[in-house]
């Protein structure tokens, strides 16, 4: 039998039930091909996606003095795949090391450029095509060490005398010549310990908590905490007292009725204070004893468009050892000139 004939005969007759089941067996296998390739090229499809992240700055040699932090919005690029796994595996921060790309100085550095170089991005075959800020302001400076003594912070005591400690610190060159300018002999608080239920006459362990910052500005020192003997004289305690602020004017002002005092809140001018001491000076003190008060200067009867800031000045009776808590309560006013009234000249006779 020839291979013609065997041909014709293993065709199934049109539309019969073999026929429909051997379109249906082949059309399937086409439609799972067709579609493996369009998942396939879906997959490898360029397509972009918009993502947010914060840039976290580091200078692993320098002193970073710009901000550490920065929150940035990008457009990223690439297949639909590393696109998919990237946002999905993706950290809530991106670290730079400016250190490894500028020296001291102010850069301006392009955030594109930070987040392609991310090892993250790159492995991915992803791209960064826009940012927002499209720039970053990078401060570097030159680290410098010095020592300073530590000065302990205590609450509800005061001490016998001050532990005489040093500790070093790095700081940033430029900070440190400010640091100088604002006090010339800086020291390092410690973060406040609370002494009151320790005991008194008597050398006691303290371990304190460095602070990492003088006059302001960042420091970083040789260690994190230091421990100090210390002794207590005797215990402080603190008392809130409302006090009404009064106005005080130099003997040589001769014209104030010229003027017209204005007080921009009535109710800061009755401010709450926090009066520390020792206990047995707190319960002798009777608020009505307490003058709080500003004084008005020369510079104040020039005209100003805005309120004059000024702190009150707060004094305890004499033979109490007693001071605020914290910074003095501020006022605002401002003096207003009088319109001088010409009088009217008496008519003729």
């Amino acid at each position: 039998m020839s291979r013609r004939s065997h041909f014709r005969r293993v065709q199934h007759e049109r539309f019969s039930r073999q026929w429909w089941l051997t379109f249906l067996k082949n059309s399937l296998w086409v439609g799972l091909v067709t579609l493996l390739i369009w998942i396939y090229a879906d997959l490898k499809f360029t397509d972009s996606k918009q993502l947010r992240t914060t840039l976290r700055l580091k200078a692993s040699n320098l002193a970073l003095l710009s901000t550490g932090e920065v929150r940035v919005a990008f457009r990223l690029e690439g297949s639909r795949e590393g696109l998919d796994r990237y946002e999905r595996d993706m950290k809530e921060y991106i670290v730079y090391d400016a250190a490894r790309e500028f020296s001291a100085g102010q850069h301006q550095v392009r955030v594109r450029d930070i987040l392609n170089n991310d090892p993250v991005i790159a492995k991915a075959g992803l791209r960064v095509t826009s940012t927002s800020p499209e720039t970053i302001e990078v401060i570097l400076d030159n680290p410098i060490h010095e020592t300073v003594p530590i000065l302990p912070v205590v609450a509800n005591a005061e001490l016998v005398e001050q532990p005489q400690r040093t500790v070093g610190i790095t700081v940033a060159k430029s900070l440190w010549e400010e640091i100088l300018r604002r006090q010339p002999k800086p020291v390092l608080k410690t973060n406040e310990v609370d002494l009151k239920n320790r005991e008194t006459g008597k050398p006691i362990n303290i371990t304190f908590e460095l602070a990492r910052e003088i006059e302001g500005f960042p420091v970083k020192p040789d260690t994190d905490s230091v421990e100090m003997p210390v002794e207590i004289s005797q215990r402080t305690d603190k008392k809130k007292l409302t006090v009404t602020v009064r106005v005080l004017v130099l003997p040589d002002w001769d014209d104030l009725r010229k003027y017209d005092f204005v007080r921009k809140d009535p109710l800061e001018w009755r401010p709450e204070i926090v009066v520390t001491g020792p206990r047995a000076d707190l319960d002798k003190l009777d608020p009505k004893d307490v003058e709080a008060y500003i004084v008005l200067r020369e510079d104040d009867k020039k005209f100003m468009e805005t309120w004059t800031a000024r702190p009150v000045q707060v004094r305890f009776p004499p033979g109490l050892q007693l001071q605020i808590d914290g910074s003095p309560p501020v006022v605002n006013f401002r003096l207003d000139r009088r319109n001088e009234i010409v009088p009217t000249p008496p008519p003729a006779p």
